[in-house]
């Protein structure tokens, strides 16, 4: 009787231990559970809260601002994003619609050579209008916008190719990185395009929409704060230029941008004219792929 006993205090005391391991046990999987649903909700905030690059601007972002003709000059600014080839298989018509073939882009540089263009930096054009650069007779000013690797492994060895210089934009949290089909050039790349002569400005921390309300003030300041950080970190300078994502901003994006001392920025106000006398809303014009020659040669006018 007494044995009988003993054997059933023994099993109940093991079971009691048996059932705190199964509580403690149970308690290390829900704490490991909920560190990973906060770890999952942090990514998903950031995710949903990252702006999306896949938009175009409007018919509204292209018209060409008033002309000022007292104040005015023809400066064919250039707006291109890849140089390259769509991949096999896209079928993104943003991604189509913003890519140049090599070949397209030097039978357009190669006409703009044989027609007596200078190409010019907007650190010359800045200049110019404070009386310290002597424009030339036919200039021209080629942009890259967003920091692709083909505008840099295609592009810049054509432009050099004819003695010219580019102006590329970057979005200095996206280099060396992939989204889709869209491949960023890494720092080493923007760091040897500078060297060989090109000139590299902020185009944002991570291609923002300057005219969405939800950015408010300090956050429009610490973006393009941070971007100019970024780029003096890399490269050992950034200049007070700036490249507007989607061409979109509003009276508060300009005012943030003149507080970090940026002089001159870029839209995608799509005309050949610049006003000297309105540098931080400088247009451009959009070179699009299957453009004929003839075509691309007439809209250096308009």
């Amino acid at each position: 009787m007494e044995r009988g006993i003993f054997v059933i205090m023994k099993l109940n005391k093991a079971l009691l231990f048996a059932v705190v391991g199964l509580i403690i046990a149970g308690g290390a999987v829900a704490l490991v559970l909920f560190a990973r649903s906060d770890k999952i909700k942090n990514v998903q905030a950031v995710i949903s809260s990252a702006p999306q690059i896949q938009m175009r601007p409007t018919a509204q972002d292209f018209a060409p601002l008033p002309r000022a003709t007292s104040t005015s000059m023809d400066l064919p600014i250039l707006m291109y994003h890849h140089i390259g080839y769509v991949p096999t298989g896209t079928v993104d018509s943003i991604r189509i619609g913003l890519t140049v073939s090599p070949q397209e882009f030097a039978q357009q540089v190669s006409w703009l050579k044989s027609q007596g263009y200078t190409s010019i930096s907007l650190n010359d054009l800045y200049l110019y209008t404070q009386k310290r650069f002597t424009m030339p007779k036919k200039p021209v000013i080629f942009t890259f916008d967003d920091g692709y690797d083909d505008a840099f492994t295609n592009g810049t060895p054509i432009l050099r190719q004819y003695g010219y210089t580019g102006l590329f934009g970057i979005i200095t949290h996206f280099p060396g990185t992939t989204s889709g089909t869209n491949t960023y050039a890494d720092w080493g790349q923007i760091a040897a395009a500078k060297r060989q002569g090109m000139e590299i400005i902020c185009h944002t921390e991570n291609h923002f929409d300057g005219s969405n309300p939800k950015y408010d003030t300090a956050y429009i300041y610490q973006n393009l704060s941070s971007c100019q950080q970024a780029l003096q970190n890399h490269l050992g300078a950034a200049e007070p230029y700036l490249m507007y994502p989607y061409g979109h901003y509003n009276a508060d994006y300009l005012a943030q941008a003149k507080n970090l001392s940026f002089v001159m920025g870029m839209t995608v106000h799509d005309t050949a004219w610049v006003n000297l006398n309105d540098l931080m809303e400088l247009p451009r014009v959009r070179v699009s792929p299957g453009e004929p020659l003839d075509k691309f040669i007439e809209r250096l006018t308009e």
